[in-house]
């Protein structure tokens, strides 16, 4: 069996399911950073493999895991799968001081940032010819990385589905809606622009909203007398506990970046709408594929428009719904993440 070390910038209680998955196909350690330094929660319980947490020492944006050095020169792995983060100069000093490691390294994560800068490009591109190959978030992104540094690399399809964990589509009888029941989970953060759900439902009617996720209470304050009885807000849920929230929507919105909660939908059997004009994270592309609809939500005449034609229209959200489970039953859960990565293991030995 591989010994595997996967070094992450953070493994919180979302990537569990897929440490344990790959965790029975291989000998898995893995090294984070704590939960708390970015926001996140931590699982409940760490079960099927090794994890060594690291405090960082943070200078300037630079972040540096002390003791990383010591535990890698102590321990022999077959495989080393590191995030590739600029700002984790730690595992770049390791990379670069240790040749020897070199063929047996896979750089790993959703690997391009923000930034368009030409040094930060060479220096990828450095990193990547010496190491042995990558393993990146989406296709899309293992297409540029060979074209563009001629390197190896493989698409894991990041991804929060488990097969087990699939839940039913919804199946619309009726000639149309009263109401269309919109759902959003996640954070909130300002790049999510989700004051612009509320403005949708302050302009029509018949939309009804459930916000859920961390910090989400501080939309309360935009809404009205009118918006209070259609916008439930709520706090942070997980697994289960959004089973009923899900049951309840019609279509899931996402009016600004958007990650994860594309597959979250998929999960749980609903159609996914996604605003055309953010920046995404790479989960975006299992919507692009399975054809869901993009919507600029900077124009919200346009989204509303969008609206009550699927209140006329409901069987289509059963047909998006139907497209989106199908593809990330195919090709978007831990299964499927944990065969990809073993896949790039075994090919530092072929």
């Amino acid at each position: 069996m591989l010994k595997v070390l996967i070094v992450i910038n953070h493994a919180p209680d979302y990537r569990e399911p897929f440490f344990r998955e790959l965790a029975m196909h291989c000998d898995l350690t893995v090294i984070a950073q704590p939960c708390s330094t970015a926001n996140l929660t931590p699982p409940n319980e760490r079960k099927g493999y090794h994890y060594i947490e690291i405090m960082p020492i943070r200078f300037k944006g630079i972040v540096w895991q002390r003791g990383i050095n010591k535990i890698l020169n102590e321990n022999s792995f077959d495989i080393y799968c590191v995030d590739f983060n600029p700002r984790m100069i730690s595992t770049f000093w390791i990379f670069l001081t240790s040749p020897h490691l070199q063929s047996k390294w896979v750089w790993r994560g959703s690997v391009y940032g923000n930034s368009e800068s030409r040094l930060l490009e060479k220096f990828r591109g450095l990193m990547f010819r010496k190491a042995h190959s990558t393993l990146v978030y989406s296709k899309e992104i293992a297409a540029r990385i060979t074209k563009e540094y001629g390197v190896p690399s493989i698409s894991f399809n990041n991804t929060e589905v488990s097969t087990s964990d699939i839940q039913p589509i919804k199946v619309y009888n009726c000639k149309k809606l009263e109401t269309i029941k919109i759902i959003f989970v996640g954070r909130y953060q300002k790049r999510k622009k989700l004051e612009r759900l509320i403005s949708l439902a302050k302009l029509n009617k018949k939309v009804e909203l459930r916000l859920i996720g961390p910090n989400m209470d501080v939309l309360t304050a935009l809404l009205d007398n009118d918006t209070l009885s259609r916008v439930q807000i709520f706090g942070r849920l997980v697994g289960s506990e959004l089973i009923p929230h899900f049951e309840w929507a019609d279509v899931v919105f996402n009016p600004g970046h958007a990650g994860l909660l594309v597959l979250n939908a998929a999960k749980h059997g609903r159609a996914i709408v996604i605003d055309s004009n953010s920046k995404h994270a790479p989960e975006y592309f299992a919507a692009k594929e399975s054809g869901q609809i993009f919507l600029p939500f900077d124009d919200l005449g346009a989204v509303n428009q969008w609206v009550e034609w699927v209140l006329e229209n409901p069987e289509n959200l059963t047909k998006l719904a139907s497209q989106h489970q199908e593809l990330a039953l195919k090709e978007y859960t831990f299964e499927y993440m944990a065969s990809a990565h073993m896949q790039a293991f075994k090919n530092v030995y072929d």
